[in-house]
């Protein structure tokens, strides 16, 4: 799935989503998106495992925009248009305090699957394809590119309170559609797709468990060459499916409970029969 660029709206169009973005966001929203932070820092930048955090609690952010946003009929912004820092902010989108509303950031090469000379600030990779991890790409993003845009532009951006600019939202669709963009590249291909959407998150036990259950026990027995080819056929159907659940319920649910759970559940059982540790592990 790749989101269509923000500057391809009409105008009025922008001036509606503008407004729809300015209406979702409460003073919850607010609250939700400041305690996160306060918990975990800027984005990415305090070592192994918040660059995932990082990562997969602003693709839920948008994912609960987007929910609000079939909610009220208005299914032509799902999924949610991305900006590009590159660009001006349009002017629909216009919002106090600003320090600029062209911050005219180029995103680094090492961003991209062609790449480029420039490798990223904590890894040094010159390619997106290039990083092992989702957790990697957070903590790279988070340490440099995401925080240059928010502290360019200055104003509520520069804040806990950034969700009250209504870029905000349009920018990080940008950076959860690079994520979309590693996640589909060879080294990206590790992701439980139905299973995340299930469960709403690459970091909540039964998705953590299946990967573990994958790497540690199916992929190092003598059925690892025939898995390998299951596996590649799954990937191919299975990132469209897993974005239907995320856009209705019923059907996430119907996937969840007559499919996924009972998966876990028999994973669950030959795992503690063969290796209980890598059950421990998926909880810890």
């Amino acid at each position: 799935m790749h989101r269509r660029d923000l500057k391809t709206l009409s105008s009025s169009e922008l001036t509606e989503l503008a407004n729809l973005i300015r209406g979702h966001v409460t003073q919850a929203v607010l609250d939700a998106h400041e305690a996160w932070h306060q918990m975990h820092g800027s984005g990415g930048m305090i070592g192994p495992g918040s660059g995932e955090h990082f990562l997969d609690f602003h693709r839920n952010f948008i994912k609960n925009l987007e929910n609000a946003l079939i909610n009220r009929g208005k299914n032509q912004y799902v999924p949610l248009p991305k900006w590009n820092p590159a660009d001006p902010i349009p002017a629909e989108f216009s919002h106090p305090g600003r320090s600029t509303n062209n911050p005219g950031i180029s995103p680094p090469s090492w961003i991209t699957l062609a790449g480029g000379s420039i490798g990223d600030p904590v890894f040094g990779y010159t390619s997106l394809g290039q990083f092992k991890s989702s957790d990697e790409l957070g903590r790279a993003l988070g340490s440099d590119f995401h925080g240059l845009v928010h502290m360019t532009i200055g104003g509520d951006m520069n804040s806990f309170r950034s969700p009250q600019d209504p870029i905000f939202y349009p920018w990080h669709a940008f950076l959860d559609d690079l994520w979309s963009d590693w996640q589909n590249s060879p080294n990206g291909k590790s992701r439980c797709f139905i299973a995340t959407a299930a469960y709403g998150s690459d970091l909540e036990p039964p998705v953590r468990f299946l990967r573990n259950f994958r790497d540690n026990v199916v992929l190092q027995s003598r059925f690892q060459k025939p898995f390998n080819t299951i596996l590649n056929v799954y990937y191919s159907f299975s990132p469209p499916i897993a974005d239907a659940m995320y856009h209705n319920n019923a059907f996430k649910h119907i996937m969840k409970y007559s499919i996924v759970l009972p998966f876990v559940v028999l994973a669950r059982t030959v795992a503690f029969l063969i290796n209980p540790f890598i059950v421990r592990k998926s909880r810890s």
